[in-house]
């Protein structure tokens, strides 16, 4: 990730509240390179399209899905430089394209842009014209990204960051799981609002050690302190504190065989079928290596990739118990784990907020969400209600299939319509509305 530094002296804290973006920018944390005219066919600039005011646009290493996150763009984000585009169809081949080509061809195109002095990736069916930004809106439209260097003063495990955008949002990593929040300053502090959103992977000691003291920090009012000398934040809460310093984490070089996916990247899941009592987690692709574990049937692993050894193929796995064990299991009694099975053990690809009504008549609010997915458009949402209960959304293409209905709530009906980049989906009086995004990534 590009690293973005301060170019603004230290300036005190608004003492009305006011959008954390603002609040940023006063702070003098706020930095980035001015945006370059695009040398590319199209316009010269983008704006963000058909992402959730909840959600956001990743923008990424390559252009694919599954390629590592630099970095995201709040939705309704304009100027963003167009550095060319790839994929997708001609228009002479979209003529003659049936409309299952033609919406493959959508998916397929990526564009190159440039948006808080990091350049990437970033999927085209959420880019339309945009306009250039001048140059004071400029630095106030990009995202403010911090990499976590310690914690109450002793240095932190993997590559931990928190990214503040002008409107509110807060997202990061603890090293671990992914976060979502939001926030404002008053009075010289930074309050989040309401609660904090997290994955719910399981993580080795150390790092389940360092992500509870982050998330400690995540709440109320949270003491801010900025440094001049070395251009490091501080925010303390809860006899806690986070040192900060400016840029996105940095991307450290991708080993050859790795378990865990950086944030951001597609990870493949298997679980466990076809046995009776439970299958062994070995150390070695043998049935004479040693027993690390064993694994009951429905369990969720993730792999890193499968071989032929000692008469039938094997795979890698890594079991997401919080023991993060490691080993080699029998290919023959595994299976893709499906979008339904994941969500249903809180293992998602993504989380956010979308917007929800419980009863007839009642304004849209906000529910938190997540979401696995099975790739293009298929998946399973889990919308977390107002009163705790959670809703199952289940999607096979794009299109909405059906609801996790049952005998308790009466099997109400369900319906949904297409409105745009939403599906508005009605399960008796609650209504949601999901964008493609949810659904597709980008």
């Amino acid at each position: 990730m590009t690293k973005t530094s301060p170019t603004r002296p230290w300036a005190a804290a608004a003492r009305r509240a006011a959008p954390l973006g603002c609040a940023v920018v006063l702070l003098g944390v706020l930095g980035g390179a001015p945006l370059a005219r695009a040398e590319a066919d199209g316009p010269d600039f983008f704006r963000v399209t058909g992402v959730a005011a909840s959600d956001v646009l990743n923008l990424r290493a390559a252009p694919d899905a599954s390629a590592a996150k630099l970095g995201e763009i709040p939705p309704g984000a304009d100027g963003l430089s167009n550095l060319g585009c790839e994929g997708g169809l001609s228009f002479a081949e979209w003529q003659a394209a049936t409309e299952a080509e033609r919406a493959a061809g959508v998916q397929a195109r990526w564009c190159r842009v440039a948006f808080g002095g990091v350049e990437g990736w970033v999927a085209a069916r959420f880019l339309t014209e945009g306009s250039a930004p001048a140059p004071a809106a400029a630095a106030a439209g990009d995202l403010v990204l911090w990499r976590l260097v310690a914690v109450n003063g002793a240095p932190v495990e993997g590559t931990p960051e928190i990214d503040f955008a002008p409107d509110g949002a807060i997202s990061g990593g603890t090293g671990c799981n992914r976060f979502q929040a939001r926030g404002r300053m008053e009075g010289g502090s930074l309050v989040i609002e309401g609660p904090v959103a997290t994955t719910r992977m399981a993580c080795p000691p150390t790092l389940d050690a360092q992500e509870s003291r982050i998330l400690s920090v995540m709440q109320g009012p949270i003491a801010v302190a900025f440094d001049p000398l070395t251009g490091q934040l501080g925010l303390s809460n809860a006899g806690v504190t986070l040192a900060l310093a400016p840029g996105g984490a940095p991307q450290a070089e991708a080993p050859a065989h790795r378990f865990s996916p950086a944030p951001g990247e597609a990870a493949e899941y298997w679980s466990v079928f076809g046995v009776e009592g439970h299958l062994n987690l070995r150390a070695e692709a043998s049935t004479g290596a040693k027993v690390l574990a064993q694994i009951l049937p429905g369990t969720v692993l993730r792999t890193s990739g499968c071989r032929a050894g000692d008469g039938q193929n094997w795979c890698e796995v890594e079991m997401l118990d919080g023991t993060q064990t490691r080993g080699w299991a029998a290919a023959e009694y595994l299976e893709p784990a499906g979008s339904a099975l994941r969500a249903g053990q809180d293992i998602f690809d993504a989380i956010g907020h979308v917007p929800c009504a419980q009863a007839v008549g009642q304004p849209m609010g906000r529910c938190e969400f997540g979401v696995a997915r099975d790739g293009g458009g298929s998946a399973t949402v889990v919308v977390i209600r107002p009163d705790t209960r959670k809703r199952a959304l289940f999607f096979q293409s794009g299109a909405f299939v059906s609801a996790d209905t049952s005998q308790a709530d009466g099997y109400p009906e369900t319906t949904a319509t297409r409105e745009g980049d939403l599906t508005q989906v009605r399960v008796g009086a609650e209504r949601y509305e999901i964008p493609d995004a949810v659904l597709f990534g980008g």
